[in-house]
């Protein structure tokens, strides 16, 4: 992996100051390097093809990119072999790439065999495993098939969706830790978090619980990096989950956070408009009065609105054109990976936000709430507090 960020880094350097010698020797370097690199290590093959084939077409000859594609096509047909190992991460970069690839030349045909190879290889995937995994690799066929244009076969993987979340809910089970807690030290916690003015206490504990992703690499050393930050990031707020409600506990009885506070702190931050400030003090107050259900069903489309706003307002854009040529929004997920939001909050914070609302292998809760994948028993504390620090730093924004 080490090789195949200072080769992509190299590139860079090499076209940033516009040399062409230095461009073709790493171009060479890097095809050279990924040939060489076996197929399940996805985290470091696949930058020929990003670099050459979907970013910069004219860099490479024509006899380079049919190089290029060939070798990721000979990928999947061996990643696909069924006498081997199934490495699913792998498989759905590949085809991915080369999805974008089909895309961009208009081969509407040769996306859908492409995709339906995959849908292939999940079915078999899915066969001996639990109903979370078999709910998650629809899901994203799903997303894929949205992505590209097939809405027909969209609908058929929605049907599986819905089949497996029905197992996945009959299927969840409560999971608890133990570990003893003084209430000394937990009165400490607290009170060093709420020490000073509202303005002090929000800074602070806005920023305490979005998780440092460095601090977790350094316990990680995977080829899949990012799942495994991902899967930490998120088994930390899960144990982080239960400090963040004693604070809060104490911070809205005996410190005044209330509704009033915070719809006043995400109109001056100008997120919100008149005619969706009721729906957020009923959905605050619905918090406040420990009603999870109604609180986290009603703020989540909220909070989704008000990053498009600011999105917006930052000077980004929230709509795409589809295939038919009409604008339609984009999803929340790419809302949260627009580059105007990470230069307001920082990378940490919207790999957080992404890990919450909207990754596969996170939280997840806005697809899961808006989907209608879960009961009544995932509607928690632990979320809503969740969603309640979402808008604390959304009320952050200062408009300049």
């Amino acid at each position: 992996m080490y090789i195949a960020k200072k080769l992509k880094r190299a590139f860079n350097l090499a076209k940033e100051i516009n040399d062409n010698d230095s461009i073709n020797k790493v171009k060479k370097a890097i095809i050279s390097f990924e040939n060489q690199v076996d197929d399940d290590k996805p985290g470091i093959w696949g930058n020929a093809f990003e670099l050459f084939i979907l970013q910069n077409k004219k860099i490479s000859t024509e006899e380079e990119k049919n190089e290029i594609i060939e070798l990721l096509k000979l990928r999947i047909d061996r990643l696909m072999d069924e006498k081997k190992e199934t490495n699913i991460v792998a498989i759905e970069k590949a085809i991915e790439q080369l999805a974008t690839y089909y895309r961009n030349t208009n081969d509407n045909e040769a996306i859908k065999n492409i995709l339906g190879k995959l849908e292939e290889t999940y079915d078999n995937f899915v066969e001996n495993k639990d109903a979370i995994q078999r709910h998650n690799c629809f899901e994203k066929l799903y997303s894929l098939y949205r992505e590209f244009g097939l809405t027909d076969e969209a609908k058929s993987v929605l049907a599986k969706i819905r089949e497996e979340g029905k197992q996945v809910i009959a299927n969840m089970k409560e999971v608890s830790f133990g570990r003893t807690i003084q209430k000394e030290e937990m009165e400490n916690y607290i009170n060093g978090l709420l020490d000073g003015d509202l303005d002090t206490c929000i800074n602070k504990i806005v920023w305490h619980y979005i998780p440092n992703k460095d601090e977790v690499i350094n316990y990680l050393i995977e080829d899949d990096l990012e799942g495994h930050v991902i899967c930490k990031i998120s088994k930390n707020m899960s144990i982080s989950k239960f400090f963040m409600a004693e604070v809060f506990e104490v911070w809205s009885k005996e410190r005044g956070l209330n509704s009033s506070e915070i719809v006043n702190r995400l109109e001056r931050a100008t997120l919100i408009s008149d005619e969706k400030k009721r729906i957020l003090e009923v959905g605050l107050d619905a918090y406040f009065d420990k009603n999870y259900i109604v609180s986290i069903n009603v703020l989540i489309p909220q909070i989704e609105a008000m990053f498009r706003t600011l999105v917006e307002l930052a000077g980004g854009n929230v709509l795409k054109v589809n295939r038919q040529g009409n604008y339609q929004l984009i999803t929340f997920d790419q809302v949260l990976r627009e580059p105007v939001l990470e230069s307001i909050f920082g990378s940490d914070t919207m790999l957080y936000l992404r890990i919450l609302f909207t990754d596969k292998r996170g939280w997840n809760i806005r697809n899961n709430v808006c989907h209608g994948l879960i009961n009544d028993k995932y509607f928690t504390r632990g979320i809503a507090d969740r969603i309640i620090h979402t808008m604390l730093l959304l009320g952050l924004v200062k408009k300049k």
